[in-house]
C-alpha cells in the first residue's frame, strides 16, 4: 500500500594544479515524493607542500531519512523531516623520504539537527515520532606509521571523541553527553614483520577507555545508566606460506592476557581464544 519515488541529480568537479593545490567539490539534489527536496554537498581543498606535507580540509553535509516505521506506523508522522548534519574537518599529513615515516592528524566537528525523537504526551496519552533533538560531536584522530627495519613496520593511533545532545525535558532544554559505548579515548599500536619470505608475524595492542552505557531493566521498567570499565587487548597473528604463497597456514591468538571486559551491558565477550586455519589461493 506504500509507494515512494526519488530522483537524484549529481555533479562533481576535481581540479589539480601544478603547484600542489587541489580541490574537489560535489553536490547532489534528491527529490523525494514523501519528504520533498534535500540538497547535500562536499568541498575538499588540499595543498601538498614539497611532496612531504599535505594540508587538507573537508566541509560536507549529509542527511538520514526517517524509517518507514517512523513515517507510517501507528506512531508514525508523515511530516517528519530528515535528520540533517554538517561536518567540518581539517588536518595535516606528513610523508618522509621513501615513506619511511607517515603521520596524519585530523580534528573534526559535526552538528546534527532535527533528530527524530519518540514523544509521549502525558495529557492525551498519545505517542508520536517528532523532530526535536540536536547533536554536537567533535574529536581528534592521530595516526602514524614507521618503517623501523627493512621488513618491519610499526603503526600507532589515538582517537579522542566527545559529543552532547540537546533535548527537551518538560518545558526546558537540557544538554548532556550521550555517546553510549563509545570511549572518549582509544589508543592502539601494531607491529608487523615479514621475518623472511614465508613467515609473517604481527602483534596488536589496543587500549579502550571508559564508556557510558544504558540498558532497560525488565523488572523495574526503568532505564539503568552504568559505566563500562576501560580495558586492554593484546593479539598476535602469524602465517606461513607454501607453494609460492598459494597455500598459507595461519593462527590468530586474541586477548592473550585473558582480559575480562564488557562492550555492551548484559552481553559476554570472549576471553583468550584462538583462530587457526588454511587459506588456499587458486
Amino acid at each position: 500500500s506504500l509507494k515512494q519515488n526519488q530522483v537524484g541529480l549529481y555533479a562533481a568537479i576535481n581540479i589539480n594544479t601544478d603547484f600542489g593545490f587541489n580541490i574537489e567539490a560535489g553536490n547532489r539534489l534528491n527529490i523525494h515524493s514523501e519528504y520533498g527536496s534535500k540538497d547535500v554537498f562536499n568541498l575538499n581543498p588540499s595543498w601538498l607542500i614539497n611532496k612531504k606535507i599535505k594540508l587538507f580540509a573537508n566541509f560536507s553535509s549529509a542527511y538520514r531519512t526517517p524509517s518507514l516505521y517512523q513515517l507510517f506506523s501507528e506512531y508514525g508522522n508523515k511530516k517528519l523531516d530528515p535528520e540533517a548534519a554538517f561536518t567540518t574537518e581539517g588536518g595535516v599529513q606528513y610523508f618522509s623520504t621513501a615513506n619511511k615515516i607517515t603521520a596524519r592528524a585530523v580534528i573534526f566537528t559535526r552538528n546534527v539537527k532535527d533528530i527524530v525523537f519518540f514523544y509521549y504526551n502525558s495529557t492525551t496519552f498519545q505517542s508520536q515520532y517528532i523532530n526535536q533533538d540536536k547533536q554536537k560531536d567533535h574529536g581528534l584522530e592521530v595516526e602514524a606509521s614507521f618503517l623501523i627495519a627493512k621488513n618491519t613496520t610499526l603503526k600507532t593511533f589515538y582517537n579522542y571523541l566527545t559529543g552532547k545532545i540537546t533535548t527537551k525535558q518538560g518545558s526546558k532544554d537540557t544538554t548532556y553527553f550521550n555517546l553510549l559505548r563509545r570511549p572518549k579515548n582509544n589508543f592502539g599500536v601494531t607491529i608487523g614483520s615479514q621475518v623472511y619470505e614465508r613467515l609473517y608475524i604481527s602483534s596488536n595492542l589496543q587500549a579502550v577507555g571508559e564508556r557510558k552505557d544504558a540498558y532497560f531493566d525488565a523488572q523495574t521498567f526503568q532505564t539503568i545508566n552504568t559505566k563500562l570499565k576501560s580495558y586492554t587487548l593484546w593479539d598476535v597473528y602469524a602465517e606461513y606460506s607454501f607453494l609460492k604463497k598459494k597455500l598459507k597456514v595461519f593462527a590468530d591468538l586474541r586477548n592473550i592476557t585473558n582480559s575480562k571486559y564488557t562492550e555492551a551491558s548484559g552481553f559476554n565477550t570472549l576471553l583468550f581464544n584462538v583462530y587457526a586455519g588454511i587459506r588456499l589461493t587458486f
